[in-house]
């Protein structure tokens, strides 16, 4: 005859298996109350390193493939100036264009300076201008007959982005109608789209990834042929420089996914014939964003937080001029925790981008 347990040993059993569960239960709220700050840390961690790493990459474009017009008459296109000049062309009058706002003046490109930068201040975020190209560019390497062979870093015409600038012996190519206006040209037959140029052996004039049509179509001026006539189209030679007409970077806060502050970046196409303006792109959750410019002045420096009062080029003592600077961007970012919650968490770095 089996016996079962008794009223006793059931107590116990039960009392023992409430110590483990209660030991457990214990383990597992300290165990959260540890890891909890330490995950909250570590998301925020990560998300302030992916916004830098977006802002260094982008930041990292600053000037390239950018043509200017000097307003000082010096022909210095590598000078930190403001992109804005006085009663002629306005940066956020240029992003209202390119969200299709109709706008009281008429924005110019190219701008005053290749490194041109405009910034506002604003609490709790300022914003920032400047122009980047962010897609490809090209060298021929050789023309055989009616085609070119070059070597192609992302070079692409579909997609709307069959819009480039040319440029030959380091100058742009300029409407020989319009000096004022760099000239944007279409290219035919490239093959193959978006090649990598990455490899060691493009460093040897003798190769190339991708051919192209020599004759290229010009969208918004003309060129003069040997004879001095006007023309709207140009035969590509050895060494010349392809380069997709960069864009304007707009890097401001608004609203985003959880309808709190994020850094935000608008790009607005230079190319009117290849319009592809991408607007409102989510960078990171932020409390606040100050861009601003460090130049150097005298033994020191000098930190500039708003050029909307330094860009005219006739005022000499206020323009913003100078032959060297860096951008600079303080950042606050913020996890996603609601600000009342123990869990929340900011993460403040300061950064110097130059060029």
């Amino acid at each position: 005859m089996k016996r079962g347990f008794t009223l006793i040993e059931m107590l116990v059993v039960i009392l023992i298996g409430a110590l483990v569960i209660g030991a457990l239960v214990g383990l597992y709220i300290a165990h959260q109350r540890v890891q909890g700050p330490i995950k909250m840390t570590s998301d925020i961690s990560e998300i302030q390193r992916a916004g830098i790493a977006q802002l260094e990459w982008i930041f990292s474009r600053w000037g390239t493939g950018t043509p200017c017009n000097d307003p000082t008459g010096a022909n210095i296109c590598t000078r930190i100036r403001p992109c804005d000049i006085a009663n002629v062309c306005n940066v956020e009058n240029l992003s209202r264009v390119c969200s299709n706002e109709t706008v009281s003046n008429t924005p110019c490109y190219p701008p005053p300076s290749s490194l041109c930068v405009s910034v506002r201040s604003g609490n709790p975020c300022g914003q920032i201008w400047f122009y980047a190209n962010l897609e490809g560019v090209g060298i021929i390497s050789n023309v055989y007959r009616d085609m070119v062979q070059l070597v192609s870093c992302r070079l692409k015409t579909e997609d709307n982005n069959n819009c480039f600038h040319i440029m030959r012996y380091g100058r742009f190519f300029r409407d020989a109608t319009n000096d004022t206006r760099a000239l944007i040209f279409r290219l035919s037959n490239l093959s193959p789209q978006n090649a990598e140029c990455l490899d060691e052996r493009y460093l040897n004039p003798s190769e190339y990834n991708a051919q192209a049509s020599r004759i290229t179509t010009i969208y918004n001026g003309y060129i003069r042929n040997q004879a001095g006539n006007l023309q709207k189209w140009l035969n590509l030679e050895g060494g010349d420089i392809v380069i997709r007409v960069p864009k304007l970077v707009h890097l401001y806060c608004g609203n985003g996914p959880d309808n709190r502050l994020w850094l935000k970046m608008d790009l607005c196409d230079m190319a009117a014939n290849c319009t592809s303006n991408e607007r409102a792109i989510n960078i990171a959750p932020v409390e606040s964003f100050r861009p601003f410019i460090v130049i150097p002045v005298g033994g020191g420096n000098e930190t500039i937080d708003d050029t909307s009062g330094r860009d005219n080029p006739a005022n000499i003592g206020t323009y913003l001029n100078s032959p060297q600077g860096v951008i600079g961007v303080e950042i606050t970012f913020r996890n996603f925790e609601d600000p009342a919650s123990a869990n929340y968490r900011t993460y403040r770095v300061i950064r110097y981008f130059g060029r």
